[in-house]
């Protein structure tokens, strides 16, 4: 099967959760039914990265026991994993395959060939793969968060290593607002971005990402080619990309 695009479609925890810690399952509901339009009706093959399983992990009330242990967020990830990829099935039926994802298998040049000639496989019989960071098993998100920021970082090397055609982060506001709390409709490719940075200040509450690492990743992955996106999980995927929605477009060079 022959696909038009590819491209990421990250959703962080924070955009995963209402206020009171309730996971939105609307939120996953309206992602699944926005990407198999785009593959079926626009020829758009979609990777969802999605975050939210040490969050839904520390909700199970014998995990929440486990509080200030040094091995609770694995075992956080380990529970919510499981619940976390039931809600995607339900959601987008039999096309889904799940990737867990660790630090070595993403950055080692000897398992890179055989993992992105598994993951070709997969779009091309037209199946999304859900890829998580394993905390589980691997705890280099968790303790190197600068680096790998609530799976930001995990979407820009599956980008790169895809080339995809766009990014598209979705989180719980806009996209990338100026120093007055305007949003920044369009960054060209040219752009400063030392100086959007220096706008740039906290990570959310739910998650270790926040709009400095978006913008950054955007500003390597622009650099290749390749689109990126950051609006608000509340929107309509479609009209994010399409532009119809206002959010913030980092337009490739």
């Amino acid at each position: 099967m022959q696909f038009k695009q590819t491209q990421i479609v990250k959703i962080g925890s924070q955009a995963l959760f209402r206020e009171g810690d309730h996971l939105d399952i609307n939120k996953i509901n309206d992602l699944a039914h926005s990407v198999k339009r785009l593959r079926d009706e626009r020829g758009v093959m979609s990777i969802l990265v999605t975050s939210g399983a040490v969050a839904l992990g520390k909700m199970n009330t014998t995990v929440s026991e486990l509080n200030g242990s040094p091995l609770a967020s694995r075992v956080a990830a380990a529970v919510g994993q499981f619940e976390l990829m039931n809600l995607y099935k339900l959601s987008l039926g039999e096309d889904i395959a799940q990737i867990l994802a660790t630090h070595h298998s993403i950055l080692s040049e000897e398992r890179r060939g055989p993992f992105i000639e598994m993951m070709n496989l997969l779009l091309g019989k037209g199946i999304f793969p859900v890829v998580n960071y394993n905390d589980a098993v691997d705890d280099y998100e968790i303790t190197h968060v600068a680096d790998f920021t609530d799976n930001d970082r995990l979407a820009e090397e599956l980008a790169s290593m895809m080339k995809t055609d766009r990014v598209v982060i979705l989180s719980n506001v806009d996209g990338f607002m100026d120093g007055e709390g305007k949003l920044i409709e369009k960054v060209a490719a040219d752009a400063n971005y030392e100086e959007l940075l220096s706008l740039c200040n906290g990570t959310s509450s739910k998650g270790t990402g926040g709009m400095r690492s978006k913008v950054a990743i955007a500003e390597r992955l622009t650099k290749q080619g390749i689109e990126v996106i950051v609006g608000n999980s509340a929107r309509d995927l479609e009209g994010l990309i399409n532009g119809t929605i206002a959010c913030t477009h980092f337009m490739p060079a």
